[in-house]
């Protein structure tokens, strides 16, 4: 048992520092994951039923292992033939054009993880085909579009795709981190080039939630000072007007780069042609906001700073930071609203993008507005068509608003708004998340067969 332990935690303080250290370093994509299940694959021990010799002392069959990492010339040939019928099969459903969904998941993942398991009595050929199919998969263009350029950073890795248009829908540019798309912007077909800068595109469109919220300040608001957390491609920078100041707050460089790279997005640039000001802090969110808003976090004496010394408070701080699995936990405690709070003025509005494929958030803020007295609006614009997603570039999307006041945001006071912006109340029986406390568990959501 002693053994068993320190092999288990060297293997683990190996493999974290290659995973942390070394990979990011080495590739642009995830490759150590199908490199290590391969791997697992080939070392997986397999175990065939025999028949014994009947006697008095032996009643039946049993079991022994089956030693079969010789290799054999069947164990190249069904993986190379695996591989042709594979990528066939993917060119083929490009060319009767099968849209993505249940059909084609069926044909393009179902069989081919089939033809794996049946290949799995053998450790070289199950592991060759489990790399073929890996392989294969990320290239199939109708998945998430062909891929125009790859990075790698400790934060994740990065993928700028192209998507083809078809009837009504124009090709786009998307940036995807890991599996979770991060914005994207329509392209010229002609030119390749991406065009209509000022259209704000999946989970930022004028006809949802955010553009409920910009543009609703916008109507009160001759020019405006907004934060945001959470760059993306710069999608919401579509709203900046002439004078308004736009803040991202960024911590992967490698994002910074994407956004700003117009060859793929000029969401920024375009901004800034508009006399917008639009710039990027690099760091930590929640430390980047503290330093520009707390004195103290800067070593000053907060009763020794003057009003003139003090930044321009924001009208509207949007969190866009909790879209992916993995998210930022530091961001939604009560501590850090106190910060949000800090850095917007008395009628500012904070707006939370909480969309995620896994977690409810919506009564975390709820609970955390209460904690700080103010009021949690939620609107839900999830349930958007796959044909006007493919025609308008619109993503469905999750959203929050924190206000003292409702009349500090014209949407929620809107008739035409308010029915889509739902009160959420504070539950006293629910632990409200601080830095010393959180239970991502209690926010899973509730999945039905």
């Amino acid at each position: 048992l002693t053994v068993f332990y320190l092999i288990m935690g060297v293997g683990g303080l190996l493999g974290g520092v290659f995973n942390a250290l070394i990979a990011p370093l080495v590739f642009t994509t995830i490759a150590e994951y199908p490199a290590s299940l391969a791997l697992a694959c080939l070392l997986a021990p397999v175990w065939v039923r025999t028949m014994k010799e009947t006697n008095e002392s032996d009643d039946g069959p049993g079991w022994r292992r089956f030693d079969a990492f010789g290799v054999r010339a069947g164990d190249l040939a069904w993986p190379a033939g695996l591989a042709i019928a594979y990528a066939v099969l993917i060119w083929a459903l490009g060319r009767v054009d099968i849209e993505v969904g249940p059909a084609r998941l069926a044909l393009t993942a179902g069989a081919p993880v089939l033809a794996c398991y049946l290949l799995s009595p053998r450790p070289v050929r199950f592991a060759l085909s489990v790399v073929v199919v890996l392989l294969i998969a990320g290239m199939d263009p109708a998945m998430r579009g062909v891929v125009l350029e790859s990075h790698r950073s400790f934060f994740g890795a990065h993928r700028v795709t192209l998507v083809a248009g078809r009837d009504d829908a124009p090709p786009r540019h998307q940036l995807y981190h890991g599996t979770t798309l991060h914005g994207r912007q329509f392209v010229d077909e002609s030119t390749g080039a991406p065009t209509r800068p000022d259209l704000p595109l999946a989970y930022y469109h004028r006809d949802g939630p955010a553009g409920s919220v910009l543009q609703s300040l916008q109507s009160t608001h001759e020019s405006m000072n907004v934060g945001l957390v959470g760059l993306g491609v710069g999608n919401l920078a579509a709203y900046a007007r002439d004078g308004d100041r736009f803040i991202y707050y960024e911590i992967d460089p490698i994002v910074e780069q994407l956004a700003e790279d117009e060859r793929y997005f000029t969401y920024m640039s375009a901004a800034r042609q508009r006399g917008a000001t639009v710039e990027t802090v690099l760091g930590d969110a929640r430390l980047s906001l503290e330093r520009r808003f707390r004195p103290e976090a800067r070593g000053l004496d907060p009763d020794g700073v003057t009003s003139t010394d003090r930044p321009a408070a924001y009208d509207l701080l949007v969190l866009d930071a909790f879209s992916s699995d993995a998210i930022p936990v530091h961001l939604l405690t009560r501590e850090a609203v106190g910060v949000y709070l800090d850095s917007v003025h008395d009628r500012g509005v904070l707006a939370f993008h909480i969309s995620n494929r896994y977690l409810d958030l919506a009564p975390v803020l709820a609970d955390l507005a209460g904690a700080h007295g103010l009021r949690c609006y939620v609107y839900d614009d999830t349930h958007v068509r796959p044909e006007v997603e493919a025609e308008t570039g619109r993503t469905g999307s999750l959203w929050a608003v924190l206000v003292r006041d409702e009349r500090h945001l014209p949407a929620l006071d809107d008739r035409r708004h308010r029915v889509h912006w739902r009160h959420r109340r504070a539950d006293p029986d629910r632990r409200v998340w601080t830095d010393a406390y959180s239970n991502v568990f209690s926010a899973l959501r509730e999945f039905s067969p």
